[in-house]
């Protein structure tokens, strides 16, 4: 049994900014648990954080977890594409 937190650790995402990941992976964790494998997510007595089993933990990380992991990295480090406008001929003469 593994949290979020310690999943994404072995996953090697970078600590900074990872809070949001951590909700949003044990958030889909939870569902992907009750949706498609009815297996059980338990909370930790001490901590009240979410455990998910080994065997759930690697077929979320196939089917959806590399992939939201990969979109958070990608919005975190500024991975986005930019639409350029040409300048008109008129506004590139008034700037000079």
């Amino acid at each position: 049994m593994k949290s979020a937190k310690q999943i994404l650790d072995s996953e090697k995402v970078p600590s900074k900014g990872r809070r949001g990941l951590v909700l949003k992976a044990s958030h889909s964790l939870l569902d992907f648990c009750l949706q498609t494998t009815g297996a059980t997510a338990k909370r930790c007595a001490r901590t009240r954080t979410w455990l998910f089993p080994i065997e759930v933990i690697n077929q979320w990380l196939k089917l959806v977890g590399r992939t939201l992991i990969a979109d958070h990295q990608h919005a975190l480090h500024g991975q986005l594409t930019l639409d350029l406008v040409p300048m008109l001929n008129a506004k590139r003469d008034q700037a000079n």
